[in-house]
């Protein structure tokens, strides 16, 4: 039983790995927005580019999580199988290859949980750029 309880203890590592990368992404995402509405608050002229320097890197930052997400969904797959398996069965492979075609990058990237972040913070900061360069 040890072999398994360690193979399964490496796969939640993983698991851990990703769903903390994916938390500190969304973290440099405000911290980015934040630092842009601050400089977009402190200039004179706010144009069209100044949308583009919001929505480009947030966008990036999106899919950056959708990887994350998915590679999360993935481990979470591989320690279902493995925790299925018979001792003697453990060969503390993480290759994840198998579940790849039920596990798209694009679920990941379109889930509720990214959704509900990614979308207001784009729609605001849009907003913010227009509201900006009106006044």
């Amino acid at each position: 039983m040890n072999n398994k309880i360690s193979h399964l203890e490496f796969i939640h590592n993983t698991i851990n790995r990703m769903s903390a990368s994916s938390f500190s992404i969304k973290g440099w995402t405000m911290a980015l927005v934040v630092a842009l509405f601050a400089y977009l608050a402190s200039t004179k002229e706010v144009n069209l580019w100044h949308a583009v320097i919001i929505i480009l890197p947030t966008t990036s930052f999106w899919v950056l999580n959708g990887f994350f997400l998915q590679q999360e969904r993935l481990y979470r797959k591989l320690y279902d199988k493995v925790r299925l398996l018979k001792e003697e069965s453990i060969d503390f492979s993480m290759k994840t290859d198998e579940f790849k075609a039920s596990t798209k990058w694009f679920d990941a990237f379109r889930a509720n949980t990214m959704l509900m972040f990614y979308i207001p913070v784009l729609t605001i900061s849009i907003a913010a750029v227009i509201v900006l360069g009106l006044i």
